[in-house]
């Protein structure tokens, strides 16, 4: 029974760790290596906090330390599911459902767990988000950046216009987020490129997975991107970029010297009509400026 567990455990097409009552990882099977890059090597023995999963949830939020799900499980709840990030081995936000539940140790006597011990399982798998349009269209338009795989700047202004009139028949308003990363000059001169282009890769991700299917999402030039969001209200615009923020300062590169933490400074506002998005983007620009005289990791806005 154990070694069929173990084979059933191994193929099954969600990730899946198993912890003990310290949260130790005992099994990690070959779906949770793909989603996450970890092998099974790196993580056996290893606590779900230390530097491996770090599960933050939708807004940021470090749930190692404001509220484990896992630990919930451990605790006696029989069952927990929630949608959070967790950390991939690159360093990006991947956005995952996750499923908690108690398990018999039963099925893992050579680990000579206490029968009285709980044993918690995790599953869990991505929520990938789609686009209206498919990469390869976008590569054979040359609209895409080649180091990020998000929009390039021609890329966003010829699909804006192309959902502009779409958006606006539904109503929506229209949200520009300026981004620039926080002492990229620095980590280039410090780290070199290939970590320099790492910030930049990782970010991407993080941020596209955190915008909805229907955003717009571009790096603008260098170390500045652009998000075009549509809402009902502008009173989603600024909740929408501190979850980037979030997001984005909960990332962290591991190198052989320690763990590189990454920051952004973020302009805000909303498309004022007639006016056209690059006056926007440009006033989104000027408030990014803001942010970094402020004080860098923070978001600058003009929609109060």
């Amino acid at each position: 029974m154990e070694v069929f567990f173990k084979k059933l455990f191994d193929h099954l097409t969600e990730g899946a760790y198993i912890l003990d009552k310290n949260r130790r990882i005992i099994l990690w099977n070959k779906a949770a290596e793909k989603i996450t890059g970890y092998s099974v090597s790196e993580v056996i023995g290893k606590s779900c906090q230390d530097n491996i999963l770090r599960h933050v949830d939708m807004d940021g939020n470090n749930l190692c330390k404001t509220g484990c799900p896992m630990l919930l499980v451990l605790n006696g709840q029989e069952t927990i599911e929630a949608d959070v990030f967790l950390h991939h081995k690159e360093g990006y936000r991947i956005p995952v459902h996750i499923k908690g539940l108690l398990l018999p140790p039963l099925f893992l006597k050579e680990y000579n767990l206490d029968e009285s011990s709980p044993v918690a399982l995790e599953l869990f798998h991505p929520l990938w988000q789609g686009i209206f349009v498919k990469t390869d269209e976008l590569k054979q338009l040359a609209f895409l950046d080649p180091l990020t795989e998000c929009l390039n700047r021609r890329g966003l202004e010829s699909l804006f216009y192309f959902r502009l009139q779409e958006m606006l028949s539904l109503k929506k308003k229209i949200g520009v987020l300026f981004f620039d990363m926080d002492n990229f000059k620095s980590y280039n001169d410090t780290y070199g490129h290939a970590i320099g282009d790492r910030i930049l890769m990782n970010t991407a991700m993080t941020v596209k997975q955190t915008l909805r299917p229907f955003d717009l999402w571009c790096r603008w030039e260098g170390e500045e991107f652009v998000a075009i969001l549509f809402v009902d209200d502008v009173s989603q615009i600024v909740p929408i970029a501190k979850r980037c923020l979030n997001l984005i300062s909960s990332q962290f590169i591991e190198t052989p010297t320690g763990n590189i933490h990454i920051t952004a400074s973020i302009g805000v506002t909303a498309l004022r009509s007639p006016e056209g998005v690059q006056n926007a983007i440009e006033r989104a620009d000027n408030l990014m400026y803001q942010a970094k005289r402020q004080g860098k990791n923070r978001i600058v806005d003009d929609l109060s």
